[in-house]
């Protein structure tokens, strides 16, 4: 949880761990329908989970929680 919501923030681990609890019971039972094709994510969910780490941990190096920092401009930038 503190690797895909951040360290050095309270909100980092926090953040982690409810956005893997609600995926997780969000998406555990689905199906996906495309047309007469129906995908049971439940059956490819550590799959799907695990891919998701990854594009986390790559997409967001310092953690979901640095995510509002970044896009908060900085009050004491004169740029």
């Amino acid at each position: 949880m503190t690797i895909i919501g951040g360290i050095g923030m309270f909100s980092g681990p926090v953040l982690g761990a409810v956005g893997l609890h609600l995926s997780d019971r969000l998406l555990r039972d689905a199906q996906i329908k495309i047309g007469a094709l129906v995908l049971n994510v439940g059956s490819s969910w550590n799959l799907i989970l695990g891919i998701a780490f990854i594009v986390v941990v790559i997409v967001f190096p310092q953690g979901v929680a640095r995510l509002r920092l970044r896009l908060k401009p900085d009050p004491h930038d004169q740029g």
